[in-house]
């Protein structure tokens, strides 16, 4: 197979909702069957697919490139506070989108470094001060203040940039391009271009303009699809669920044939190959646009933030002398002996059930989570119940119970739910049981074996003792006496 030349930086999965028609799994088998050594997800303002594209394109031998499509405030004194509609003309089509609240620019994370800025930037566009229409938005401080180990491109013709050339505010367009070169530094800003072969002639023109700025400007080319599916055949699918998603019908005729409802022009925003787009980009016209991709997706350095499943979440408080699992215990216990002390019977089948349910949790690695949920339900009833004059709450901030939760007596004793199970006679087994724990893999060179994650395997630890963890808490290096021999697993994914 030849060295590919081309790889898809610009994708919207399904985790842009009614937007994005195809999964990040689909994606990265189209990555895969065509050589493509690295695969990029922009989702529109938010990064809920980053863990999926890691770890599943780490797994398949591709370099994940993970990314976001930002929705950023146009530009005014107030930033992204102002709630009020901004205009760059006469608020047209042409115009700002979204009637005046957002521009939109897209980012890359290159290390770990730029992945908690992407995630930091996220976070704060989803302030209530910040948004707009329901949008998430980001703004030119906030960029200022979470630039490293990002690389940014000019963007869509929805950006700043596009916008501008599209109203013929050239100068405004430079401008703009300069900040982001002062922002990023120039050698991680990006002029992104863009053909869908549309009905009119809005990309063919930017083409043009975007062209002079990277060469009077010294920035690289970027050639991308925005890619909305993974396939050709999707793009009537693609075009039904944008019906739905703006509440419109399909009878309804298109903006760009003269109606009212929303989808895109043409049918090409798929995954393309690196020859579709060098036909699209020819080198001789657009120098190294295609190529660039490739650039860009080998200044990726490995993420390392979700190698271990322990580290997707906080770690709970715990007491000096206490693990996870015995703090749990010492708390469901000393509840159940304070909830049951005037009845022995009902305090016997408590603790009996807690053994089973603590069993359970641990396997499933849920010990910690039940111990997080505690804390966070204890301090909103703190925080927030209604009291009265006594200080006695009235009306709790927390709810009764919901779902399966209220079948756990854990959930009961540690304050979580406000229904007893035991009184009600209610199974554990609705909220988590055994059965329904998952499986993990154990590899070690080209040995690998798959258990139960609640299964206790043999570990040595580096002072040679022996000791006992599930198989969701093993660790990359540890050593696991498998089968009864000295035989290694490690890095369990």
């Amino acid at each position: 197979m030849s060295e590919p030349k081309f790889v898809n930086l610009h994708t919207h999965s399904t985790y842009s909702t009614l937007d994005g028609f195809s999964t990040i799994t689909e994606y990265i088998a189209h990555a895969k069957k065509h050589g493509q050594p690295a695969l990029g997800i922009t989702d529109h303002g938010n990064l809920h697919g980053v863990w999926e594209l890691i770890t599943q394109a780490q797994a398949n031998g591709i370099t994940p490139v993970p990314g976001c499509e930002f929705y950023v405030a146009p530009i005014n004194p107030d930033g992204a506070k102002a709630q009020t509609p901004i205009y760059y003309g006469d608020g047209g089509e042409a115009d700002v989108s979204g009637r005046g609240g957002y521009l939109h620019l897209t980012m890359w994370a290159t290390n770990d470094t730029g992945l908690k800025n992407l995630f930091t930037l996220g976070m704060l566009a989803t302030q209530p001060e910040h948004k707009r229409a329901g949008h998430p938005r980001i703004d030119l401080t906030m960029m200022q203040n979470h630039h490293e180990g990002i690389i940014v491109s000019t963007g869509c013709p929805s950006g700043e940039i596009s916008t501008r050339f599209r109203l013929n505010q050239d100068d405004k367009a430079y401008e703009y391009a300069q900040t982001l070169i002062d922002i990023y530094g120039k050698e991680n800003v990006y002029v992104e271009i863009m053909n869908h072969n549309m009905h009119t002639d809005l990309e063919r023109n930017l083409l043009v303009k975007q062209l002079k700025l990277a060469k009077d400007l010294k920035l690289p080319l970027l050639a991308t699809n925005d890619c909305h599916y993974a396939h050709p055949e999707n793009a009537p699918h693609h075009e039904e669920m944008l019906a739905i998603g703006t509440g419109t019908t399909m009878t309804e005729p298109p903006r760009h044939h003269g109606g009212k409802r929303f989808c895109f022009d043409g049918d090409q925003y798929y995954l393309k190959t690196a020859q579709e787009m060098l036909q699209i980009f020819p080198e001789e016209t657009y120098p190294n646009a295609v190529a660039n991709t490739i650039q860009l997706a080998n200044r990726i350095e490995k993420f390392t933030l979700f190698n271990y499943r322990p580290d997707l979440r906080p770690t709970p408080p715990i007491p000096n002398g206490h693990t996870e699992e015995t703090y749990l215990r010492h708390l469901t216990e000393t509840a159940a002996h304070t909830q049951y002390a005037n009845n022995p019977q009902r305090l016997h089948q408590a603790l009996d059930r807690i053994n089973t349910e603590l069993d359970v949790l641990a396997a499933a690695d849920y010990t910690g989570y039940m111990l997080l949920v505690h804390e966070y339900v204890n301090w909103f009833r703190n925080q927030y119940s209604i009291r009265n004059t006594q200080g006695d709450i009235i009306m709790s901030a927390v709810g009764v119970a919901r779902g399966s939760a209220g079948g756990s007596l854990t959930a009961y004793l540690l304050g979580i739910t406000d229904i007893d199970p035991l009184e009600h006679g209610l199974y554990f087994e609705r909220f988590i049981s055994a059965g329904r724990v998952d499986q993990a893999k154990l590899t070690s060179g080209t040995n690998s074996i798959t258990l139960p994650v609640s299964e206790k395997l043999t570990v040595l630890t580096p002072t040679g003792q022996k000791t006992k963890k599930y198989v969701h808490q093993i660790q990359p290096g540890d050593w696991v006496l498998a089968d009864h021999n000295t035989h290694p697993l490690t890095n369990p994914n």
